[in-house]
């Protein structure tokens, strides 16, 4: 456990002047403040009501940190963990970063707080430095994505292979011209999907149009924007995300373009209006019914609630998206439009 000793010895400052610096109680020089809050992120501080709660055995809650919880890939995660959870008498706590390094960054520190026996996180793009020394205050994990700054076990899925499989399916039916729009390559999703679709092409022999990949934020937003304005030579889509997809088939629908009757179309994520959309959706399904579970069955397992066996140092595990071909891609033949 990080103290106000450790801190003092990080910045050659008395005791006294790291506590005053930490607490805002008496006299202090700003660049001190300042000098003293840097090393104390560094370390992986917390508040010192905190830290004399830590002194004693961890709660029996387990956390789970969330970039969204609008999104169906989200939400169900946090129902099977939370499931886990409540089956074994241990209390679930739900945090929601937005992708904000800052809020994510604040999360953590709640969650060591609160004396969380483990943690899972879904990192952000931009996970700060600091949260490296809180990751390694209780069992902790990393889902979904994963943030190279964070050293820690890591749960998720084949990305690459996921979409993949869907350019392959696009490619088999005759088309060529795909447009892709997906996360950028700071989310570490986006970086493996987009090289998973370039392989596919590679396998072929064919080459991809890099402007027909457009990329942004995981938002709604984005998915509209991505199909705002299709090229002509354009026969089929991938949205290759949850909001990527609403926003994308919103845009669509919006703008009058028959599915599959004028383009094809490919979508992402488990929600329950893809099974209708068009008389069913061709998606790319992650399995994160299997993800949550493994991974919650990990984190209990680190805290010793199940099983005695040791566990390797660091553990990483990726499941296989599944291609659900629905009717919304078909041989650009016999697109109308």
């Amino acid at each position: 456990m990080v103290t106000i000793k450790d801190i003092a010895e990080e910045t050659g400052l008395s005791p006294a002047t790291v506590a005053r610096a930490l607490g805002d109680n008496g006299p202090a020089r700003p660049e001190t403040r300042r000098k003293v809050r840097e090393a104390a992120d560094r370390l992986g501080y917390v508040a010192s009501s905190a830290a004399r709660s830590m002194r004693r055995q961890s709660s029996n809650m387990v956390g789970l940190v969330v970039p969204d919880i609008t999104n169906r890939f989200y939400s169900e995660m946090a129902r099977i963990m939370a499931a886990a959870c409540d089956a074994r008498g241990l209390h679930f706590l739900l945090a929601v970063t937005d992708d904000d390094p800052n809020r994510e960054l604040q999360q953590m520190r709640a969650m060591v707080a609160a004396r969380v026996a483990a943690v899972a996180l879904v990192p952000g793009p931009d996970t700060r430095l600091e949260l490296n020394a809180l990751a390694i205050r209780q069992p902790f994990t990393q889902l979904v994505r994963r943030s190279r700054e964070l050293p820690t076990d890591w749960f998720g899925f084949d990305e690459e292979e996921g979409l993949r499989q869907a350019t392959e399916h696009l490619l088999d039916l005759g088309h060529r011209h795909i447009l892709l729009a997906c996360s950028a390559d700071r989310y570490s999703t986006g970086g493996a999907r987009q090289k998973g679709f370039r392989e596919a092409y590679a396998r072929r022999g064919l080459a991809v149009d890099a402007d027909l990949i457009r990329t942004g934020a995981p938002l709604v937003s984005s998915g509209r924007s991505a199909v705002a304005d299709i090229p002509s030579h354009v026969t089929a889509i991938i949205a290759a995300g949850t909001m990527l997809t609403e926003g994308a088939a919103d845009a669509l629908s919006r703008s009058g373009r028959r599915i599959p009757g004028d383009i094809s179309f490919v979508g992402f994520g488990l929600e329950r209006w893809h099974t209708w959309w068009h008389g069913g959706m061709t998606r790319i399904v992650p399995p994160v019914d299997f993800l949550a579970a493994a991974s919650a069955e990990h984190l209990l397992a680190r805290i010793g609630q199940i099983g005695s066996d040791p566990l390797p140092e660091v553990v990483e595990k990726s499941y296989r998206s599944n291609l659900s071909v629905g009717q919304t891609t078909r041989s650009p033949a016999s697109h109308t439009g």
